[in-house]
């Protein structure tokens, strides 16, 4: 549960770090992480007592790069995140001793830590109360978009880790669903480990809503998730990069090839290697799928060790916000009598949750016309009433520990 702050904040950010509730600090939440290595031979998430002598860190970069529209963008949506104003430039000790330090956190707790040029700071319209010094580093954690905790590393504060991430575990809830790349997602179904996936797409309404309201709410509870937890971004899949480097989206129209004096573009051929992507990680199952696979959809799996990736080994199922509907009744949806026979759907069928059919449901007066409005957030607050118990149901049995 969020704690209430007993202090005003004063707008200089080297105050923030002062501000104390009542001998301690509220912590800030943060709703996803980002798996760095393997991950078939994970298992826990925690700060490893060795970590201080770890030198693993310099083989990979720890840290995601972000240029000043993307970090506005994370503000806009009011996220809870993690960013360093980088001052200092990367063959400075100063930056590569501070680099050690967020490097080993990062990977300890399999955290996503941005950073931004100050150079590229400088370009825009705010600094969102970040320091824009050069020759200086700062570490700064948001909440809800707003600068919360910051610490820059003058006089080599950070230097010594335990110190830095005794600073940062202060502050911070460490993150309980963590992202996966496609290599990393078939590590998984080659294990034998159960794991929970969600997949997803950045462009997509229906995740970004899930994401910051439903999903965000569940993860920031104090429930006791287990923690092999994970979600894919897919829109990779919706793009192909050809020889020359040129990438080629859905709706491009250039000729890919000739086939019996047929052009095919280059739009058919991505969207044909898409469809194949996802019947092939099991979006399409026929019981346990959408159509030809949709998102977000979230998965239990339990792998047998071969990389299959359908049919038996889904053991719990669910897509959320994928309906149709005319006159503000619901006419298609995931959630129909012939789904919920389905063993992927015992949660739901065992569940006493109300509504477990959705077909032929009524939505709230006027949602049909906020759809021809565009109004997206109308139409998702008029299924959210079905569609989160369901979600809920599914989390609950498949997440808890």
């Amino acid at each position: 549960m969020k704690k209430k702050l007993t202090c005003f904040f004063i707008a200089l950010p080297m105050l923030l770090a002062g501000c104390d509730n009542a001998g301690s600090l509220e912590k800030v939440r943060i709703q996803y992480g980002l798996m760095h290595g393997e991950v078939s031979r994970w298992s826990q998430i925690e700060d490893n007592a060795d970590i201080t002598n770890d030198m693993e860190w310099s083989n990979l970069d720890y840290l995601t790069p972000i240029g000043y529209s993307k970090l506005s963008g994370l503000v806009e949506a009011k996220e809870n995140f993690i960013v360093i104003a980088k001052g200092n430039s990367s063959s400075c000790s100063c930056w590569t001793d501070f680099h050690l330090s967020v490097a080993k956190f990062a990977k300890a707790h399999h955290l996503r830590i941005y950073v931004i040029e100050v150079a590229d700071l400088e370009k825009g319209t705010t600094s969102f109360g970040l320091k824009m010094a050069e020759s200086m580093d700062e570490i700064a954690i948001f909440k809800e978009g707003q600068l919360f905790y910051a610490h820059d590393d003058k006089d080599q504060w950070g230097k010594n880790y335990l110190d830095f991430a005794d600073w940062m575990n202060e502050r911070l809830v460490h993150p309980r669903m963590f992202e996966v790349d496609e290599a990393q997602l078939e590590d998984l179904y080659l294990s034998s480990e159960p794991f929970f996936i969600y997949f997803s797409r950045e462009t997509c309404g229906d995740c970004s809503y899930i994401g910051k309201t439903s999903l965000r709410d569940y993860l920031f509870s104090e429930r006791k998730i287990e923690e092999r937890t994970f979600f894919i971004d897919i829109d990779p899949w919706r793009s192909i990069v050809d020889e020359q480097g040129v990438s080629h989206a859905m709706n491009d129209k250039a000729v890919y090839q000739v086939v019996d004096d047929k052009e095919i573009t280059w739009g058919e051929h991505v969207t044909e290697e898409y469809n194949k992507k996802k019947t092939a990680f099991g979006l399409a199952d026929a019981e346990s799928g959408y159509g030809s696979g949709v998102v977000p959809t979230f998965y239990l799996i339990h792998p047998d060790g071969t990389g299959r990736k359908t049919d038996e080994i889904i053991n719990m199922a669910g897509a959320f916000y994928n309906d149709n509907f005319e006159n503000d009744v619901i006419t298609d949806t995931y959630f129909t009598e012939e789904r919920l026979s389905y063993s992927s759907l015992d949660y739901l069928a065992s569940s006493d949750i109300e509504h477990k059919v959705l077909t032929g449901l009524p939505l709230k007066e006027g949602t049909s016309q906020a759809a021809a409005k565009r109004d997206r957030d109308a139409v998702h607050e008029a299924f959210r009433v079905y569609h989160e118990p369901i979600f809920y149901a599914l989390l609950d049995a498949a997440i808890l520990i």
